[in-house]
C-alpha cells in the first residue's frame, strides 16, 4: 500500500472515529446555561454587623422613583420608595416641582402606615395634608405659586402625630445631636431632616428636606433625596446619594445651633407651610408595628 493510500485510510478511520465520539455526547443532554440576572440597575447592599442592618439600594437613581430596603436587628424591613419631586405628577405638579422636597420625604415615610403603602406625593397633599392643615393649607394653596411653601417639621409632626408615627425631637443639647442622629440611623431607622443654606455643598439656596436612611461602611450618610441636583458635588448619583457627607457634614449646614422653634409646641398651624432659617432641624423616626396606624401623640420614641 502506498504511503498516499495509507493517509486516506488513516483519515477516513479519524472522521469515522470523531462522528462516533460526537453522536455519543450528543446524546447527553446539554448544560443549561445560567439564567442571566433580570435586566434593570444593579443594587448596593451595605451590611452593619454591629446593629445587623442590611441597606440595599439601587447603585445608579436618576429615575422617577428608587427603593431602597432597610432590615433592622428586629428583623422589622422598611421599605423607602424615594420619590423625584419633578417628576410629573397627576395633581400637584408645579407645587412638587417646586416646593415638593419635604412632601416626597414625608410620603416614603407614610408608605409605611399601614393603609398607606400606595400612597404618592400629590395624593400626601390632597387627601393629607388638606385634612390636617385645615386653614393653614386653604392659605397656603390660594397664594401664587412662587410664594407657596413646603411641608415644614411641624407640619410633619401634626402628620405623624394623626397617623401614630413615632418619633423623637433633637436633643437640647446641640453636642448630643451628632451621636444621637448616628446611632439612630445605625440602628436602622430614618432620620427626617431639613438643611439651610447649603451652598459650599450646592445643595439647597434657601432650605431642603432630605431622608437619611442609614450609614455606608465608610461613614458616610445614605440620604433619600427628591432632586437630581448638584451633579457637579454629587456626580451621577441620583435619588439615593451617599459617599459624600457624614452625619456632621450634615449639621454643619442646618446653621442653627439652638432649638427649632417650628418643632416647639407652642408653635402655632400658621407655620405648617412655611420656609424660614428656624425650619432646620430633624425628626427621628421610629417605626413599631405594635402602634395602632391611628393613634395620636407618639412624640416620644419606642425601643
Amino acid at each position: 500500500m502506498s504511503n498516499r493510500s495509507l493517509l486516506a485510510v488513516i483519515a477516513s478511520m479519524s472522521a469515522v472515529c470523531i462522528l462516533i465520539i460526537w453522536t455519543l455526547f450528543s446524546q447527553h443532554e446539554a448544560p443549561v446555561p445560567e439564567t442571566p440576572e433580570e435586566p434593570g440597575i444593579p443594587r448596593t447592599e451595605r451590611y452593619n454587623a454591629i446593629y445587623d442592618v442590611r441597606i440595599d439600594y439601587p447603585e445608579s437613581s436618576r429615575t422617577d422613583y428608587a427603593d431602597v430596603t432597610v432590615v433592622n436587628g428586629k428583623g422589622r424591613q422598611y421599605n423607602y420608595r424615594i420619590f423625584k419631586q419633578t417628576a410629573g405628577y397627576d395633581s400637584y405638579s408645579d407645587y412638587l416641582s417646586a416646593h415638593g422636597c419635604s412632601t416626597c420625604a414625608l410620603t416614603t415615610i407614610l408608605r409605611n402606615v399601614e393603609g398607606l403603602e400606595d400612597l404618592t406625593p400629590d395624593r400626601c397633599i390632597s387627601e393629607i395634608q388638606q385634612e390636617i392643615a385645615g386653614e393653614a393649607f386653604d392659605r397656603n394653596f390660594s397664594k401664587s405659586k412662587r410664594k407657596q411653601m413646603p411641608v415644614t417639621l411641624y407640619g410633619a409632626k401634626k402628620i405623624f402625630d394623626e397617623y401614630g408615627v413615632p418619633y423623637r425631637l433633637p436633643s437640647e443639647d446641640p453636642q448630643e445631636r451628632e451621636k444621637e442622629i448616628t446611632d439612630w440611623l445605625l440602628k436602622g431607622d430614618p432620620v427626617l431632616f431639613t438643611f439651610g443654606n447649603g451652598s459650599a455643598f450646592s445643595l439647597s439656596k434657601v432650605t431642603h428636606t432630605v431622608l437619611l436612611l442609614g450609614i455606608d461602611d465608610e461613614g458616610y450618610v445614605i440620604m433619600g433625596d427628591s432632586l437630581h441636583k448638584s451633579r457637579s458635588y454629587w456626580g451621577n448619583q441620583g435619588l439615593v446619594k451617599t459617599g459624600k457627607m457624614t452625619v456632621a457634614d450634615m449639621l454643619s449646614i442646618v446653621k442653627n445651633e439652638g432649638p427649632w422653634s417650628v418643632c416647639d409646641e407652642s408653635t402655632d398651624d400658621s407655620h405648617f407651610f412655611y420656609r424660614n432659617p428656624s425650619d432646620r432641624g430633624y425628626l427621628l423616626v421610629r417605626f413599631n408595628s405594635e402602634v395602632p396606624a391611628a393613634v395620636t401623640g407618639t412624640q416620644n420614641d419606642t425601643e
